[in-house]
Protein backbone atom coordinates (compact mmCIF):
# COMPACT_ATOMS: atom_id res chain seq x y z
CA UNK A 1 0.00 0.00 0.00
CA UNK A 2 1.21 3.49 -0.87
CA UNK A 3 1.38 6.64 1.69
CA UNK A 4 0.17 9.70 1.13
CA UNK A 5 4.21 11.11 0.71
CA UNK A 6 4.80 12.36 -3.15
CA UNK A 7 7.03 9.83 -4.93
CA UNK A 8 8.80 10.56 -7.55
CA UNK A 9 9.25 8.26 -10.47
CA UNK A 10 12.07 7.11 -12.93
CA UNK A 11 11.42 4.95 -16.17
CA UNK A 12 13.85 2.04 -15.76
CA UNK A 13 14.34 -1.60 -17.26
CA UNK A 14 12.33 -4.33 -15.87
CA UNK A 15 12.42 -8.18 -16.30
CA UNK A 16 9.24 -7.79 -18.56
CA UNK A 17 10.13 -4.22 -20.61
CA UNK A 18 10.33 -0.84 -19.00
CA UNK A 19 8.51 0.43 -16.04
CA UNK A 20 8.54 3.03 -13.20
CA UNK A 21 11.16 2.94 -9.66
CA UNK A 22 9.67 4.69 -6.75
CA UNK A 23 12.06 7.21 -5.32
CA UNK A 24 10.35 8.75 -1.94
CA UNK A 25 11.14 12.53 -2.79
CA UNK A 26 13.74 14.45 -5.51
CA UNK A 27 17.19 14.11 -4.06
CA UNK A 28 16.33 10.23 -3.84
CA UNK A 29 15.80 10.67 -7.26
CA UNK A 30 18.67 12.34 -8.32
CA UNK A 31 20.63 9.76 -6.36
CA UNK A 32 19.03 6.61 -7.99
CA UNK A 33 19.62 8.25 -11.30
CA UNK A 34 23.17 8.55 -10.59
CA UNK A 35 24.01 5.49 -9.34
CA UNK A 36 22.07 3.80 -12.21
CA UNK A 37 24.44 5.64 -14.43
CA UNK A 38 27.55 5.34 -12.27
CA UNK A 39 27.18 1.67 -11.88
CA UNK A 40 27.72 0.82 -15.73
CA UNK A 41 30.18 2.89 -16.37
CA UNK A 42 32.51 2.75 -13.40
CA UNK A 43 32.19 6.89 -12.73
CA UNK A 44 31.82 7.18 -8.85
CA UNK A 45 31.83 10.29 -8.59
CA UNK A 46 28.95 10.81 -11.41
CA UNK A 47 26.31 12.49 -8.52
CA UNK A 48 28.70 15.36 -8.08
CA UNK A 49 29.01 15.80 -12.03
CA UNK A 50 25.44 15.25 -12.07
CA UNK A 51 25.14 18.44 -9.62
CA UNK A 52 27.75 20.44 -11.60
CA UNK A 53 25.58 20.10 -14.75
CA UNK A 54 22.67 21.21 -12.57
CA UNK A 55 23.90 24.08 -10.93
CA UNK A 56 25.79 25.45 -14.48
CA UNK A 57 22.37 25.11 -16.27
CA UNK A 58 20.82 27.25 -13.15
CA UNK A 59 23.65 29.63 -13.62
CA UNK A 60 23.03 29.44 -17.45
CA UNK A 61 19.42 29.61 -17.08
CA UNK A 62 19.83 26.83 -19.19
CA UNK A 63 16.16 25.31 -20.22
CA UNK A 64 17.34 22.76 -22.46
CA UNK A 65 19.03 19.99 -20.06
CA UNK A 66 17.04 17.05 -20.15
CA UNK A 67 18.15 13.65 -19.27
CA UNK A 68 19.81 12.36 -23.02
CA UNK A 69 21.71 15.51 -22.76
CA UNK A 70 24.20 14.73 -20.39
CA UNK A 71 27.00 12.42 -21.54
CA UNK A 72 29.74 10.81 -20.55
CA UNK A 73 33.34 9.79 -23.10
CA UNK A 74 34.39 6.57 -23.88
CA UNK A 75 38.03 6.22 -23.26
CA UNK A 76 39.13 2.64 -24.46
CA UNK A 77 38.00 0.28 -22.55
CA UNK A 78 36.01 2.97 -20.15
CA UNK A 79 34.87 6.00 -19.48
CA UNK A 80 35.52 9.67 -18.57
CA UNK A 81 33.52 13.09 -17.63
CA UNK A 82 32.78 14.81 -20.33
CA UNK A 83 33.37 18.44 -20.45
CA UNK A 84 29.92 20.95 -19.10
CA UNK A 85 28.42 21.27 -22.88
CA UNK A 86 25.19 22.35 -24.27
CA UNK A 87 24.18 25.58 -23.18
CA UNK A 88 22.89 27.12 -26.01
CA UNK A 89 19.21 27.78 -24.52
CA UNK A 90 20.38 29.28 -21.81
CA UNK A 91 21.48 32.88 -20.69
CA UNK A 92 18.25 33.80 -22.03
CA UNK A 93 19.45 34.10 -25.58
CA UNK A 94 15.85 32.60 -26.87
CA UNK A 95 14.89 35.95 -27.89
CA UNK A 96 11.28 34.96 -29.35
CA UNK A 97 10.84 33.69 -25.80
CA UNK A 98 12.67 36.38 -24.07
CA UNK A 99 12.66 39.67 -26.26
CA UNK A 100 15.38 41.88 -25.54
CA UNK A 101 14.77 45.33 -23.67
CA UNK A 102 12.78 43.50 -20.87
CA UNK A 103 13.93 43.76 -17.36
CA UNK A 104 15.30 40.52 -17.39
CA UNK A 105 14.49 39.65 -13.24
CA UNK A 106 10.82 39.57 -15.23
CA UNK A 107 11.76 36.34 -17.68
CA UNK A 108 14.14 35.20 -15.34
CA UNK A 109 11.14 34.23 -13.34
CA UNK A 110 9.76 32.09 -16.09
CA UNK A 111 12.26 29.60 -16.24
CA UNK A 112 11.70 25.93 -15.25
CA UNK A 113 14.48 23.11 -15.86
CA UNK A 114 14.28 19.78 -17.73
CA UNK A 115 15.33 16.97 -16.15
CA UNK A 116 13.23 16.29 -13.08
CA UNK A 117 10.59 18.61 -14.16
CA UNK A 118 10.82 20.93 -11.85
CA UNK A 119 12.49 24.41 -11.22
CA UNK A 120 16.12 25.14 -11.24
CA UNK A 121 16.58 26.19 -7.24
CA UNK A 122 14.85 22.35 -6.23
CA UNK A 123 16.85 20.31 -9.04
CA UNK A 124 19.56 21.61 -7.05
CA UNK A 125 18.90 21.97 -3.69
CA UNK A 126 18.32 18.10 -4.57
CA UNK A 127 21.29 17.12 -6.24
CA UNK A 128 23.52 19.59 -3.25
CA UNK A 129 21.70 17.32 -0.65
CA UNK A 130 23.35 14.48 -1.71
CA UNK A 131 26.20 15.34 -3.53
CA UNK A 132 26.97 18.77 -1.60
CA UNK A 133 27.79 22.11 -4.08
CA UNK A 134 30.39 21.43 -6.64
CA UNK A 135 30.34 24.22 -8.77
CA UNK A 136 33.12 27.34 -7.52
CA UNK A 137 31.85 30.73 -8.08
CA UNK A 138 34.15 33.45 -7.17
CA UNK A 139 33.45 35.90 -10.56
CA UNK A 140 32.83 39.67 -10.86
CA UNK A 141 30.53 41.52 -13.30
CA UNK A 142 34.36 42.78 -14.57
CA UNK A 143 34.64 38.90 -15.55
CA UNK A 144 31.61 38.30 -17.27
CA UNK A 145 32.17 41.46 -19.12
CA UNK A 146 35.76 40.28 -20.12
CA UNK A 147 34.00 37.03 -21.66
CA UNK A 148 31.54 38.61 -23.31
CA UNK A 149 33.26 41.16 -24.94
CA UNK A 150 34.54 39.15 -27.89
CA UNK A 151 31.01 37.08 -28.22
CA UNK A 152 29.50 40.48 -28.01
CA UNK A 153 31.23 41.23 -31.90
CA UNK A 154 28.78 39.02 -33.72
CA UNK A 155 25.97 41.06 -33.00
CA UNK A 156 23.95 44.10 -34.60
CA UNK A 157 25.60 47.52 -32.24
CA UNK A 158 22.21 48.36 -31.30
CA UNK A 159 21.79 45.19 -29.13
CA UNK A 160 25.21 44.77 -27.97
CA UNK A 161 24.41 46.88 -24.44
CA UNK A 162 20.64 45.21 -23.75
CA UNK A 163 22.25 41.53 -24.47
CA UNK A 164 25.57 42.35 -22.10
CA UNK A 165 22.73 43.58 -19.70
CA UNK A 166 20.64 40.38 -19.70
CA UNK A 167 23.76 37.88 -19.93
CA UNK A 168 25.04 39.71 -16.94
CA UNK A 169 21.48 40.00 -14.88
CA UNK A 170 21.29 36.28 -15.51
CA UNK A 171 24.17 35.04 -14.19
CA UNK A 172 24.25 37.31 -11.08
CA UNK A 173 21.28 36.53 -9.86
CA UNK A 174 21.06 33.00 -10.68
CA UNK A 175 24.39 32.97 -8.68
CA UNK A 176 22.53 34.53 -5.69
CA UNK A 177 20.00 32.27 -6.22
CA UNK A 178 22.69 29.20 -5.64
CA UNK A 179 24.31 30.52 -2.84
CA UNK A 180 21.24 29.99 -0.64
Amino acid sequence: MLSNRTYAFSRVPLENGWGYARQPNLAEKVRWIAEQTARPIGLSRFGQYLTLFFEADMLAGNEDRHLNNIAVLRQGEGFDYCPLFDFGAGLLSNTRDYPLGIEPRAHLRLLRALPLGTTFGRHVQAAQTVYGPQLERGFTVDDIADVLAEPLGFYAQRDRADIARQVTACIQIRAKKLRR
